[in-house]
Formats: structure tokens, C-alpha cells, sequence
């Protein structure tokens, strides 16, 4: 019975949020590439390693927009796509995946810490790993021109947060938190007021990341009366 009530408390604290969703990122997106520019939207972290302590309420809602935002662009050779992963945190997550391999700029960037763009990648067996950048992450987008780094995945105010500033010392970031993991499973047992405050802490760390780096942002909120693709 404890375990119901902690459920429907979570279910109605997410369903409680005004965030963005994929809506708002493809609008955005589309913006950008009318302006001629290029975007990389960076996949951060999606894998076994991490799905396993995903909070269940919070992972079905997060992965549907996921797919949602991925599909949408897979046929556009001026988006591009990149698997980032921590080393031995398994492969992405097989319907993440299988829309981003439609891509024909999808590649794969393999990570050891939090910020994907603090280090840099040594392949021993390039030839095995075709597909993986070696090197840093923000040449190798330099090198095709990209503009815009659109950063999702888990955990919200950790991997992402920190690559999203990384990012931001190169490119424009739009964040889209709405398309983040931001609670692990043990959440589900929590009041609501813990997790609120929980929610209020990481809110406040990308507050301070967005003074910090002039150059990150969140997406824009659609028009919803207006919005153009429900």
C-alpha cells in the first residue's frame, strides 16, 4: 500500500511540471536549420548501466519524447547524431539506437566522466571501433561545421548539465530538460516534498550553469495554441 501511494505521489509530481517536451525542440530546431545552421544532438548516457536505476514513471515518458525528437530528424543530413556513452556502461538503448542509425551523420563519442567534452578519446583498435570518434568531441564537430549542440539524456543535472557546459565553451547550447532522466528508482518511495526539493536543486544548478556560460540556454516554449506538431 506504501509503495501505491509513493507511486501515485510521484506520477502526480511529474505530471505537475511545466517543462518542455520534444515539441518545443524540434520547433526550435527547425528554426536553427532554416538559419542555415547545424545542429548535433548529443545522446548522453542512455544505457543498461543507467536504465536499470531509471525511475520507471519518470523513463517512459522521457524515452517516448527521446524517440520522438530523433525520428523526426534522422533523415536530415544537416542534424547530427551522437551516441554518448560511458566506457562499459553497455550499448545505447536498443529504440534510441535503432533511430539514430538511420542517421547518416550519427557517430558514436565514448566518455569516462561526467562532461562529455573534458577529455580526450584514445581508440586502441580504431578499425574495431568504426564509428567512435577519437580525439576531442567539439573538433570533431568543428570539423563539420556544427553550430548548435542540443545535449539529452541522463542524469539531468549531472552528465548533461556538465556537458552542456563543456559544450558551451564551442557552440550554442539548447538544453531541453524535458528530455532528461533527472530522478534514479529510489525516488519513487520519496514524499513529494523531497522531491521537490530535489527539483529545486537542480533547477538552481542550471540556473547557475546558464550565468556561468553565456551560451546555454533552454529551448523555448512553443505557443501551444499554435504548436505545430501534436
Amino acid at each position: 500500500m506504501n509503495r501505491l501511494l509513493g507511486l501515485l505521489t510521484t506520477l502526480s509530481f511529474f505530471s505537475s511540471l511545466v517543462l518542455a517536451n520534444a515539441n518545443d525542440s524540434i520547433a526550435y530546431i527547425e528554426r536553427l536549420l532554416s538559419e542555415g545552421k547545424k545542429v548535433a544532438i548529443l545522446v548522453i548516457d542512455m544505457q543498461p548501466k543507467y536504465d536499470k536505476v531509471f525511475l520507471i514513471s519518470e523513463k517512459e515518458r522521457v524515452i517516448r519524447e527521446q524517440i520522438k525528437l530523433i525520428s523526426h530528424f534522422s533523415d536530415n543530413d544537416n542534424v547530427h547524431f551522437i551516441d554518448v556513452r560511458w566506457r562499459g556502461g553497455g550499448e545505447t538503448l536498443p529504440d534510441l539506437l535503432f533511430e539514430m542509425v538511420k542517421s547518416k551523420q550519427f557517430q558514436i563519442f565514448l566518455k569516462n566522466t561526467k562532461g562529455a567534452f573534458d577529455q580526450t578519446v584514445q581508440l586502441k583498435d580504431p578499425d574495431v571501433a568504426q564509428g567512435v570518434i577519437e580525439g576531442e568531441l567539439a573538433p570533431a564537430l568543428l570539423k563539420e561545421k556544427v553550430t548548435d549542440v542540443v545535449p539529452i539524456g541522463c542524469f539531468d543535472a549531472q552528465c548533461v548539465l556538465e556537458t552542456a557546459k563543456g559544450a558551451s565553451k564551442d557552440f550554442q547550447v539548447t538544453a531541453d530538460r524535458d528530455l532528461n532522466i533527472m530522478f534514479e528508482n529510489d525516488a519513487e518511495d520519496w514524499p513529494e516534498r523531497t522531491l521537490k526539493m530535489y527539483k529545486n536543486a537542480f533547477d538552481y544548478q542550471w540556473q547557475k550553469a546558464m550565468k556561468e556560460c553565456p551560451d546555454l540556454q533552454l529551448v523555448p516554449k512553443l505557443d501551444k495554441a499554435k504548436d505545430p506538431c501534436d
